[in-house]
C-alpha cells in the first residue's frame, strides 16, 4: 500500500522524497529575504517556521489580533515570493523542540486563522501529546480545504520500532494527510530502528509519511528515501530548523545520484583506526543500497573469536594471514563497499588483491580527532598499552607512506560529517 497525495501539482508519495526547505527568520525583513534565497534553491516545498518569528508583545499578549494580522501579512508576502510552490505552515511548540510556548487555545486560533486565509497548503499539527484536541483541530482545518501534516518529535531518544509504527498509525487515525515523526538517535542501532520502522509503516499506511532520525548520526535518513520510505525530506535553507539538516544542493544531488545506484567495481575504504571506515561504510550502504562488507567482522565471524583473541592466540602475523585470505574471498564480487582494518594495506599483496576489483579510498583524520574517537575503545590491540595522541602520531607516521601509495583517492573525515564524506566518495565514483 503506497501513500500519495498531490499538492499544487507536486506528488508527495512514499519512497520518492521531495525536498522541503524551511524559512526561519526572526522578523519580517529576514523572513522575506530568506524566502527569496530559498526559492533560488529550487525546493519542492517551502516551510514557514512561525514559532521562530518574533513580533512585539508576543510574550505578553500571546496570539492576539495584532499577532494574527502580522502572520497573515507575512504569509501573503511569502505566497507572492514562492508562487506555486506548496507552503507548509508550522508553529513548533516548546514541548516538541520549538521556540515558543503557547496555550492550546492560542495554538488552535493561530492554525485556524492560517487555514481560513488559504495561503498555506499544509498545516503542521502536533498530535501525539493531545490526541482529542488535535483530532478536533485537524477536522477544522480540513473544513477550510487545507491538508494537515500530523507530527510528533522526540528530541531525547528513539522509541522502539513498534512504538514508532503505533505513533504513525495513530496520526493516520486522527486524520493527518501526511504523518510525520522525527526522533533523536543515541547510538547507531537507533538509526536502524527508525529506518526499519519507517519502511514498514510506509508499506502499511495509505498516507504519505515523513520520518527522520535527527543529529549528525541520523543525517543519512534524510538521504535514503528508498530505505525509509519517507515522502519528504527537509534540507537546510539559510538556517537549519532542526539538527542534521543538509544543504539543499548537496541533498538534491545525493538523492539523484543514489537513485538506482550501481557501480562496476568495489568501493574500498582504508585508513588508520578511528578515521571512520565503519561509520562511513554504514552511511554509504544506507544511501546507495550497496552491500557493505566489514573485513574485520568477516574474519571474526569466520574464526569464531574476536580480533583481540586472534591477536592473542596467533599473533599479528596470524591475523594478517587471515586478513589476506578474507580479502581474496571478498573481492571476487563487484559493486560492494569494503571496509578494511587499519593495517590491511600495509601488506602489498593485500593492496594488489583489492585493486583487482576496486577503487581504494583513503580516509584521513588528525591524530587528535582519532584519539577522541578511540580513547574509550578497548578493542584496539595496537593501542592497548599506550592510548595517547603521541603513540597514534608515531603509528600513523609509520603507516603513512604505504597508505598513500595504496590510495586512489583521499577523503578527509575530521569534520565528523558522514553525509559530506559519502557525498565526496559518490562524486568521485560517478
Amino acid at each position: 500500500m503506497s501513500g500519495k497525495i498531490v499538492v499544487r501539482n507536486v506528488e508527495i508519495e512514499n519512497g520518492n522524497a521531495k525536498i522541503c526547505v524551511p524559512v526561519c527568520g526572526k522578523n519580517k525583513e529576514t523572513i522575506i529575504d530568506e524566502a527569496k534565497t530559498v526559492v533560488d534553491m529550487n525546493p519542492d516545498l517551502v516551510e514557514f517556521r512561525c514559532d521562530i518569528y518574533d513580533v512585539d508583545r508576543f510574550d505578553v499578549s500571546g496570539v492576539d489580533d495584532n499577532y494574527l494580522k502580522c502572520v497573515e501579512t507575512i504569509l501573503s508576502e511569502l505566497r507572492n515570493i514562492i508562487g506555486n510552490i506548496p507552503l507548509i505552515f508550522t508553529f513548533r511548540t516548546l514541548s516538541e523542540g520549538g521556540n515558543k510556548d503557547i496555550s492550546d487555545e492560542d495554538y488552535k486560533a493561530l492554525n485556524n486563522m492560517v487555514a481560513k486565509t488559504g495561503l498555506a497548503d499544509l498545516i503542521d499539527v502536533e498530535t501525539y501529546s493531545k490526541k482529542d484536541f488535535a483530532e478536533e483541530l485537524i477536522g477544522e482545518i480540513h473544513k477550510e480545504g487545507v491538508k494537515v501534516v500530523a507530527s510528533y518529535h522526540d528530541f531525547e531518544k528513539t522509541p522502539d520500532a513498534k512504538t514508532i509504527e503505533n505513533i504513525l498509525q495513530k496520526m493516520n487515525e486522527l486524520g493527518g494527510d501526511i504523518c510525520k515523526i522525527a526522533v533523536m538517535p543515541n547510538c547507531e542501532e537507533d538509526v536502524e530502528i527508525l529506518i526499519n520502522a519507517s519502511k514498514r509503516a510506509s508499506e502499511i499506511l495509505a498516507k504519505p509519511i515523513i520520518t527522520m532520525s535527527m543529529g549528525e548520526s541520523g543525517a543519512v535518513t534524510r538521504v535514503c528515501a528508498p530505505l525509509t520510505g519517507t515522502s519528504v525530506t527537509f534540507a537546510k535553507g539559510v538556517n537549519a530548523s532542526a539538527p542534521g539538516q543538509i544543504s539543499c544542493g548537496v541533498l538534491r544531488e545525493l538523492l539523484e545520484k543514489t537513485k538506482d545506484y550501481k557501480i562496476s567495481k568495489n568501493i574500498v575504504l582504508i585508513g588508520f583506526m578511528g578515521t571512520g571506515k565503519t561509520t562511513v561504510s554504514k552511511a554509504l550502504h544506507r544511501m546507495t543500497g550497496l552491500e557493505e562488507v566489514d573485513v574485520d567482522k568477516y574474519i571474526v565471524e569466520k574464526e569464531g573469536m574476536s580480533i583481540p583473541e586472534i591477536f592473542e592466540k596467533f599473533g599479528e602475523k596470524g591475523f594478517r594471514d587471515r586478513e589476506t585470505n578474507a580479502l581474496e574471498e571478498i573481492q571476487k564480487i563487484s559493486g560492494r563497499i569494503i571496509s578494511c582494518g587499519g593495517g590491511a594495506v600495509l601488506k602489498q599483496e593485500n593492496v594488489e588483491i583489492l585493486k583487482r576489483n576496486g577503487d581504494i579510498y583513503l580516509l584521513t583524520a588528525s591524530p587528535e580527532v582519532i584519539f577522541e574517537r578511540v580513547k574509550d575503545d578497548d578493542q584496539r590491540p595496537l593501542l592497548k598499552d599506550n592510548m595517547s595522541v603521541e603513540h597514534i602520531v608515531e603509528l600513523m607516521e609509520k603507516r603513512r607512506e604505504k597508505y598513500e601509495a595504496a590510495a586512489d583517492y583521499f577523503i578527509d573525515t575530521d569534520s565528523n560529517d558522514r553525509v559530506q564524506v559519502c557525498y565526496d566518495i559518490i562524486k568521485k565514483n560517478s
